[in-house]
């Protein structure tokens, strides 16, 4: 047959032969190293599903975030086998240690303290930047009531954040990393070093254009007397702004974040309910409402209001935490345990559940109560209302 076929037929049959014959060798060796590798044969299935990840990502980036995604999933025996190929990756500072930290966080919900310890400790062998680690640790030292350990982790911490911060450029990072040093400052019982450390970081975010993370700084420096100083001095540049935009629904916002921080309360919800007044659909108006609820001691209150507003984004494991949180608080043990195990469904990484979980069942009378709080705590629980 091929006698018949012209010079031309004849190379263009060649090369096709030819582009076959290389595709079948690649496929060839691709099964061969998927099925020699389980980790790699596991982690190309997660590439299937990966149509989201940025593809300039490096190897090791994809499997942290394939990781984290079966994480939520649920799936946790997919994400140990990504995490741990990420591992056998060349060394990249952030996503190593965050793989780390994830491995470690999974045999804490799966109650094997044991084994995380050692993911722990083998990672700060290797790691070049320990910070996240030594913080994951001493998470971990506190819930097993070992204080000196964490001490001495949170110590480290401080040492390894001081090094970062030296390193960096004047910019929001910057001010982040002096207000972790603060809070890691304040659990060591340093507070002129934390109230140092927390100051600077408000000169960085004292300009933004979204004010939450400025108000956050005030409340924690509110018994500073300069701190003090700046808030009214707000007060007064909000008011007149206010005064030439009544209908600016956001600066009322802005001016009641500032009054909550004063610990002038009934201002502070006269101002909230005025923004929510100007803007209905805006969640973090009612937000703020529910968590002055909250100090008033009105928690059933500030639980339903809660509810409500977690209701309009049933995905966001945050909302349904501070939810659970407001139930215990009210006494709604039964309805907290179910908001909780929701919250920790959506993100088994966030600790809040996990405690908030625990608290209910300890109210219960229920025997396994502590050994959810134990898991909250080592998984980093902080004071969220």
């Amino acid at each position: 047959m091929l006698k018949n076929l012209t010079f031309p037929q004849k190379l263009l049959i060649f090369i096709t032969g030819a582009i076959i014959l290389m595709g079948a060798m690649l496929v060839g060796v691709g099964c061969l190293i998927l099925k020699k590798d389980p980790a790699a044969r596991q982690s190309f299935r997660s590439f299937q599903r990966e149509l989201g990840v940025d593809p300039g990502s490096s190897t090791a980036e994809k499997l942290v975030e394939s990781g984290q995604r079966y994480v939520k999933l649920g799936d946790f025996d997919q994400a140990v086998m990504d995490y741990t190929a990420a591992l056998k990756e060349p060394y990249e500072q952030d996503t190593t240690e965050t793989a780390i930290v994830d491995l470690a966080k999974i045999n804490i919900i799966e109650h094997n303290f044991d084994a995380a310890f050692k993911i722990l400790n083998d990672g700060l062998k290797d790691s070049k930047k320990q910070y996240e680690i030594l913080e994951q640790r001493a998470y971990m030292y506190k819930a097993l009531g070992k204080t000196k350990e964490e001490s001495e982790d949170n110590a480290k911490v401080v040492a390894d954040l001081t090094e970062k911060i030296s390193s960096l450029q004047y910019g929001a990072e910057t001010g982040y990393f002096y207000w972790l040093r603060a809070d890691k400052s304040t659990k060591l019982g340093d507070k002129e070093k934390a109230t140092a450390d927390y100051q600077k970081a408000l000169g960085y975010y004292r300009t933004d254009e979204e004010p939450e993370d400025k108000i956050t700084l005030y409340k924690i420096l509110k018994d500073d007397t300069a701190t003090q100083k700046e808030m009214r001095k707000d007060i007064e540049q909000l008011t007149d702004e206010i005064s030439k935009d009544k209908d600016n629904a956001d600066l009322y916002h802005h001016r009641a974040g500032v009054y909550e921080a004063l610990n002038n309360l009934g201002a502070a919800v006269k101002d909230f309910e005025r923004a929510k007044e100007i803007d209905p659909e805006a969640d973090d108006y009612p937000t703020h409402l529910a968590r002055i609820m909250v100090k008033r001691k009105q928690y059933a209150e500030a639980s339903a209001l809660f509810k409500e507003l977690a209701e309009r984004d049933e995905d966001d494991a945050p909302s349904w935490n501070v939810t659970a949180e407001a139930m215990v608080l009210a006494g709604q043990n039964k309805e907290a345990i179910e908001i909780a195990e929701k919250a920790i469904k959506l993100d088994p990484f966030e600790a809040d559940g996990y405690l908030f979980k625990g608290r209910a069942l300890k109210n219960l009378g229920v025997k396994d109560a502590e050994e959810f709080i134990k898991i909250g705590t080592a998984l980093g629980y902080e004071d969220s209302i």
